[in-house]
């Protein structure tokens, strides 16, 4: 821990952190937090913008968002200190008007945010409790019971706004304090004693280690994609002391022992698909692996198959792209079949692409002969451009579709279509390039 401290040894991948500050009140106030966050493996931001009288909460979550994305690209800088430690990863969190800002952060369709969490959050302008409604990321809401300054009913707002495909929880922490969380910033603590909300049974090393017993697991789950880390994210859950706590999220993944060591199970968007990646240890007499996907984290589907003829597979890597990833988030996890046919899952692991208002879930079949389909899902009724380019760059087919919202199909007649690589663009009607897909014509 500590400031601008090395990163340890090793080759290890950590995931960032974004924290933001309350109004008028230093990022110093939150050491412990930043401390208990990078003894933990996370490499934890506090940026210091926006701390005047007069501050700009847009400005604010912008800055948020913005350092996630800059530090995780200094992964591939080969100057940078974090090059090649940094998993793709961020959370954004905040504190009072920071902890508005982080939902201003969250609900900006950044892909490099998993994760949501912050302490009595207040109202912004623009509003976070508007925001939350974009929010897309698992995401863990906390309040104190006597905060007079923004009292818990702003969070529940909040947190109720936040769409239910996601993982969510609402934590209300009995007797604690708004300043508490910010270790009784004496600018805060000036503001609270007027208000006459200043007296707690609690201290803040006691918020502290309330706080931190729920954040890490459930970082350290989202970023890290540690199966286990879930299971004691519930125990946590279930144990605090809290007024009032409501918890709206799939069961972990199943952590037992599984009929092949995983050595890591990865995915990450790169723009335009998702790519998945993952190694094995020691796995004789393995059968094959499902790679499953899912919308919400509880209905699988099998998308890809590898079948290993029971062959001694140790120490393999393997890779598998979905090119048509949902827009938000994916849900992953791999089926993993024995020679016996017994089974059981690896981890889930959640891959954010870009939210796009229309997306093509399948295309099929590929390779084409004569006829193909494309599903498409749409948040509303549009137009949308489809164009066919031989693989020279000649345009060979083109024509302007009314998408329906929900899903739809489209279906186009290939058989003029001359055989080889050709390539698929899906446009707006402005004629903004919403995906490419190739294609092969038999």
């Amino acid at each position: 821990s500590g400031d601008n401290a090395p990163i340890a040894n090793g080759s290890e991948k950590f995931p960032v952190v974004v924290f933001g500050h309350g109004f008028l009140i230093g990022s110093g106030s939150y050491k412990w937090l930043a401390d208990s966050l990078a003894r933990n493996g996370f490499i934890v931001a506090f940026p210091n913008t926006e701390g005047s009288v007069s501050p700009n909460h847009d400005a604010f979550g912008k800055d948020l968002s913005i350092v996630c994305s800059k530090i995780i690209e200094l992964n591939d800088d080969a100057s940078s200190l974090f090059f090649g430690r940094l998993l793709r990863k961020a959370a954004v969190g905040g504190h009072s008007m920071g902890g508005g800002a982080s939902f201003l952060a969250a609900a900006s369709d950044n892909p490099d945010i998993y994760a949501l969490f912050n302490f009595s959050a207040a109202e912004t302008s623009p509003s976070a409790i508007d925001a939350a409604a974009s929010v897309n990321v698992p995401s863990l809401v906390l309040s104190g019971s006597r905060d007079c300054i923004v009292p818990a009913d702003t969070q529940l707002k909040m947190f109720n706004n936040i769409p239910a495909t996601n993982c969510k929880v609402y934590v209300n922490v009995t007797d604690a304090l708004h300043c508490q969380f910010a270790d009784n910033n004496f600018t805060c603590s000036a503001g609270q004693l007027l208000t006459g909300c200043n007296s707690s049974p609690l201290n803040p090393a006691q918020v502290f280690e309330k706080t931190i017993s729920l954040l890490l697991p459930f970082l350290n789950y989202h970023l890290k994609d540690n199966c286990t880390q879930g299971e004691l994210f519930l125990d946590k859950y279930n144990s605090i002391t809290a007024t009032s706590k409501i918890i709206q999220c799939p069961p972990p993944a199943p952590c037992g022992p599984l009929p092949v060591e995983m050595l890591f199970f990865t995915g990450e968007y790169d723009g335009i698909q998702n790519v998945l990646k993952w190694k094995i240890g020691e796995a004789i007499h393995f059968k094959r692996f499902e790679l499953q996907k899912s919308d919400d984290a509880q209905n699988f589907t099998t998308i890809y198959s590898i079948t290993t003829n029971n062959m001694n597979v140790a120490g393999r890597e393997y890779l598998s792209i979905d090119a048509f990833p949902f827009s938000g988030s994916n849900f992953y996890r791999l089926k993993l079949v024995d020679a016996d046919d017994s089974f059981t899952y690896s981890e889930v692991i959640n891959v954010r692409s870009a939210l796009r208002k229309l997306i093509v879930t399948r295309i099929y079949p590929n390779p084409i002969k004569n006829v193909f389909r494309l599903d498409l899902t749409s948040q509303s009724n549009v137009e949308a451009h489809i164009q066919i380019l031989e693989f020279s760059g000649k345009e060979i087919f083109s024509k302007l579709y009314t998408i329906l919202q929900r899903n739809s199909s489209v279906t186009i007649d290939a058989s003029s279509f001359k055989p080889g690589v050709l390539m698929l663009l899906l446009k707006s009607e402005t004629g903004e390039i919403l995906g490419s897909y190739k294609l092969l014509k038999l």
